[in-house]
Protein backbone atom coordinates (compact mmCIF):
# COMPACT_ATOMS: atom_id res chain seq x y z
CA UNK A 1 0.00 0.00 0.00
CA UNK A 2 2.58 2.76 0.89
CA UNK A 3 4.50 1.70 -2.60
CA UNK A 4 1.21 2.62 -4.31
CA UNK A 5 0.65 6.13 -2.29
CA UNK A 6 4.39 7.20 -3.53
CA UNK A 7 3.73 6.08 -7.27
CA UNK A 8 0.99 8.27 -7.03
CA UNK A 9 2.50 11.09 -5.42
CA UNK A 10 4.85 10.66 -7.49
CA UNK A 11 2.80 11.20 -10.82
CA UNK A 12 0.66 14.17 -9.01
CA UNK A 13 4.14 16.21 -8.63
CA UNK A 14 4.77 15.52 -12.05
CA UNK A 15 1.70 16.68 -13.15
CA UNK A 16 1.68 19.53 -11.56
CA UNK A 17 5.26 20.12 -12.67
CA UNK A 18 4.01 20.11 -16.05
CA UNK A 19 0.77 22.21 -15.45
CA UNK A 20 3.72 24.79 -14.17
CA UNK A 21 5.47 24.93 -17.32
CA UNK A 22 2.49 24.66 -19.63
CA UNK A 23 0.99 27.89 -18.07
CA UNK A 24 3.70 29.69 -18.01
CA UNK A 25 4.04 30.43 -14.24
CA UNK A 26 7.21 31.68 -13.62
CA UNK A 27 8.85 34.71 -14.95
CA UNK A 28 12.50 33.59 -16.06
CA UNK A 29 11.70 30.20 -17.27
CA UNK A 30 11.19 29.15 -20.09
CA UNK A 31 7.81 27.76 -20.49
CA UNK A 32 5.19 26.69 -23.47
CA UNK A 33 3.72 29.23 -25.41
CA UNK A 34 0.26 29.50 -27.56
CA UNK A 35 0.90 30.76 -31.05
CA UNK A 36 -0.82 30.57 -34.16
CA UNK A 37 1.55 30.31 -36.37
CA UNK A 38 1.36 26.90 -38.57
CA UNK A 39 4.65 25.79 -38.32
CA UNK A 40 4.06 25.33 -34.40
CA UNK A 41 0.75 23.75 -34.61
CA UNK A 42 0.29 20.15 -34.04
CA UNK A 43 -2.96 20.50 -36.47
CA UNK A 44 -1.94 22.39 -39.32
CA UNK A 45 1.17 21.27 -41.30
CA UNK A 46 3.03 23.50 -44.25
CA UNK A 47 3.70 21.37 -47.32
CA UNK A 48 7.70 20.79 -46.34
CA UNK A 49 6.54 19.54 -43.51
CA UNK A 50 4.31 16.92 -45.03
CA UNK A 51 6.91 16.21 -47.72
CA UNK A 52 9.03 15.70 -44.89
CA UNK A 53 7.03 13.29 -43.34
CA UNK A 54 6.15 11.22 -46.08
CA UNK A 55 9.85 11.36 -46.82
CA UNK A 56 10.40 9.77 -43.32
CA UNK A 57 7.65 7.30 -43.09
CA UNK A 58 8.74 6.28 -46.89
CA UNK A 59 12.62 5.54 -44.90
CA UNK A 60 11.21 3.91 -42.14
CA UNK A 61 9.17 1.30 -44.54
CA UNK A 62 11.55 0.73 -46.87
CA UNK A 63 14.07 -0.08 -44.02
CA UNK A 64 12.12 -2.46 -41.86
CA UNK A 65 11.27 -4.13 -45.65
CA UNK A 66 14.78 -4.23 -46.16
CA UNK A 67 15.65 -5.52 -42.74
CA UNK A 68 13.15 -8.47 -43.24
CA UNK A 69 14.58 -8.97 -47.08
CA UNK A 70 17.80 -9.44 -45.01
CA UNK A 71 16.87 -11.36 -42.15
CA UNK A 72 14.88 -13.61 -44.31
CA UNK A 73 17.94 -14.31 -46.95
CA UNK A 74 19.90 -15.20 -43.64
CA UNK A 75 17.56 -17.80 -42.12
CA UNK A 76 16.90 -19.02 -45.54
CA UNK A 77 20.73 -19.49 -46.44
CA UNK A 78 21.32 -21.29 -42.76
CA UNK A 79 17.80 -23.53 -43.43
CA UNK A 80 19.43 -24.56 -46.88
CA UNK A 81 23.27 -25.45 -45.03
CA UNK A 82 20.94 -27.58 -42.54
CA UNK A 83 19.51 -29.51 -45.53
CA UNK A 84 22.99 -30.06 -47.23
CA UNK A 85 24.50 -31.10 -43.68
CA UNK A 86 21.46 -33.76 -42.85
CA UNK A 87 22.36 -35.54 -46.09
CA UNK A 88 25.96 -36.11 -45.27
CA UNK A 89 27.11 -39.00 -43.74
CA UNK A 90 27.61 -39.07 -39.88
CA UNK A 91 30.72 -39.80 -38.40
CA UNK A 92 30.26 -43.91 -37.80
CA UNK A 93 28.83 -44.32 -41.53
CA UNK A 94 32.40 -42.95 -42.82
CA UNK A 95 34.34 -45.00 -40.45
CA UNK A 96 32.53 -48.09 -41.83
CA UNK A 97 33.03 -47.15 -45.61
CA UNK A 98 36.72 -46.05 -44.62
CA UNK A 99 37.43 -49.60 -42.76
CA UNK A 100 39.68 -51.91 -44.89
CA UNK A 101 38.00 -54.72 -46.17
CA UNK A 102 37.78 -58.22 -44.53
CA UNK A 103 40.25 -60.49 -46.03
CA UNK A 104 39.24 -64.38 -45.76
CA UNK A 105 42.21 -66.21 -44.53
CA UNK A 106 43.57 -69.32 -46.34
Amino acid sequence: MKRGVQVLAGLLIIMIAGSVLTAGVWGGFPTIKQTADPLASYFQTTPSQATFFFIVVMALVSGAIVNGLVIGGIIWFLNREMKVTENMPTRSEREDSEALPETASA
